[in-house]
């Protein structure tokens, strides 16, 4: 998979969201006592922008190792099975304009 822009693109993307849901939250469309439990409870929210960012920072470090050429344990199983996932996390924002279809994951 070529990364390039892909790792910033996502945490655009991400920054982006928090910021809409910081937004909504402060004006008080959306309340975690009303949509509590759902995809659209703010703290579920942002939670789920966190745990998406952690994914990056974890395929980030285990693809530096292996550029590297430090060993891994699972003989780069991390670095490839992370990759799928940040591949995986594209997929919502096929639709912007700056996406790039190589990012897709292959099927």
């Amino acid at each position: 998979m070529s990364t390039d822009g892909l790792l910033e693109f996502l945490r655009a993307r991400l920054d982006e969201d928090s910021d809409v849901i910081r937004a909504s939250w402060n004006k008080g469309d959306v309340t975690s006592e009303r949509y509590h439990g759902t995809p659209f409870d703010p703290s579920r929210a942002m939670a789920e922008v966190d745990a998406k960012r952690r994914i990056l920072d974890k395929y980030e470090y285990w693809a530096k190792r292996n550029s590297l050429g430090l060993p891994d344990s699972v003989d780069g199983g991390r670095e490839y099975g992370l990759e799928d996932a940040v591949q995986c996390l594209v997929l919502p924002y096929a639709a912007h304009p700056d996406y790039q279809p190589g990012w897709a994951p292959q099927a």
